[in-house]
């Protein structure tokens, strides 16, 4: 098995677009051979819940928001055109005698302001397109620990079936010795009893296993329970080096957001610093004196005054912002490294747990059932020890399906916390 590592890389808005497009288009340009009945590989089971995914879909659409905000934010202020006339009616003979003003008047920013406004948006765009990232990430992490679920549920289904089959057989055996007269019908009782044993686990197996299906296929959007995991859950993961556990990463989604949202805030923080001074109108226009029939030209300036709204709670809202944006990133930092610890330590438990099944325990529970078995034959063996030597089999190998699992979630779970960016198909199959 080849050790699968996901990685994330950033692209430009347009492929943001295109993912946006894609999820809100559903699934139709994947192949759903899961609605067939048929088996799909963890790779395709990737693409579909890419494809299909609604909460993805969210994700991609608050990205496309903040892309709006971001080029708002960079669009200046409308002119304002205007018209005045005065001096008619009242005491004035006619109307000639007014005066009609032209005017066109502009907003002018200051810089700083600008730009600190600008890089705020774009501070809420990174955050939303780091967020978008990172929900991929979860998804296929989602995906993997749910279709290696899938794959013990699907191999418990198959020791529950043989443990089946070998009952029905013990019972034939046992019911043909019991007729010849060669041992107690007490024998067959027992045997007819470990049958229904038996048939209860298939049962419960199966609705298992179509539960397991469900629940892998409701990530696309499409709970199915007729289709079929391809693949296995045997493979030998390697350990990360303790360099890559202790890594900080700026790269890593999960970093790079709470770097990303510090910077977001320290602009807020600018921007409203440089709110409190006020920005600058000028204008100008023409004025018609319609008794003389002359023309003149006017100009203004306003500027506001900042007595009353120095903008002092906005200031101190964003530097308790910038504070706390900047404590979230530190406990972010420290929750991942310890995240990473702890899904390191699991597997490397885990790792330890499915050596010993695959090299001591099973293959002694086996032959020891050999034994019995053959000895039973033999008639040196009671018929309550061939049983408890099959359940001890059938446990074992149920057992070994759970380390298995474990060892497969605790070695997803350390590649998503050691995860760059996101790939949105690739991925070996298990």
């Amino acid at each position: 098995m080849k050790k699968r590592w996901v990685r994330v890389q950033r692209g430009p808005w347009s492929a943001v677009c295109a993912l946006t497009a894609c999820l809100l288009g559903g699934i139709a340009a994947v192949p759903v051979r899961a609605e067939n009945g048929e088996a799909i590989t963890l790779d395709e089971a990737r693409k579909l819940a890419l494809a299909g995914n609604l909460d993805l879909a969210e994700r991609a659409l608050q990205v496309a928001a903040a892309d709006g905000v971001a080029r708002q934010a960079r669009a200046w202020p409308n002119p304002e055109v205007g018209a005045e006339i005065e001096d008619f009616g009242g005491d004035l003979p006619r109307w000639g005698e007014s005066q009609t003003t032209w005017s066109v008047s502009q907003r002018i920013e200051l810089p700083m302001a600008r730009w600190a406004r600008i890089a705020a948006a774009r501070g809420d765009r990174q955050v939303a397109t780091l967020d978008l990232e990172r929900a991929k990430l979860d998804l296929l992490a989602d995906v993997d620990r749910r279709f290696a679920t899938l794959l013990a549920e699907q191999s418990r289904l198959e020791v529950a079936r043989e443990n089946e089959r070998t009952a029905d057989t013990l019972l034939a055996a046992v019911s043909a010795l019991v007729n010849s007269g060669e041992v107690s019908p007490i024998e067959e009782d027992r045997a007819r009893a470990d049958r229904s044993r038996a048939s209860i686990g298939a049962r419960r197996a199966e609705a298992s296993a179509a539960r397991a299906r469900v629940e892998l296929a409701s990530l696309w959007g499409r709970p199915s329970s007729s289709y079929r995991a391809e693949g296995t859950l045997e493979f030998d993961s390697d350990l990360p080096v303790d360099a890559a556990i202790d890594s900080l990463d700026v790269d890593a989604p999960d970093l790079a957001r709470w770097d990303a949202a510090v910077a977001r805030s320290e602009a807020d923080l600018r921007t409203q610093s440089w709110s409190r001074l006020p920005d600058i109108t000028v204008g100008g226009g023409s004025r018609r004196l319609n008794g003389p029939g002359e023309q003149t030209w006017t100009a203004q300036a306003s500027l506001d005054f900042s007595l009353w709204d120095r903008n002092g709670g906005a200031i101190s809202e964003a530097t308790a912002r910038v504070a706390q944006a900047r404590v979230a990133r530190q406990a972010g930092r420290l929750r991942i490294m310890t995240e990473r610890q702890i899904a390191r330590d699991a597997l490397v438990g885990s790792l330890s747990v499915v050596r010993t099944y695959r090299e001591l325990t099973r293959p002694e529970v086996r032959r020891a059932y050999d034994a019995v078995s053959e000895g039973y034959r033999r008639g040196k063996f009671p018929l309550i020890d061939l049983l408890d030597a099959r359940r001890s089999l059938a446990e074992t190998e149920l057992g070994y399906i759970d380390a298995l699992l474990e060892l497969g979630s605790a070695r997803i779970d350390l590649e998503r916390l050691l995860s760059k960016a996101s790939n949105a198909t690739g991925g070996n199959e298990r």
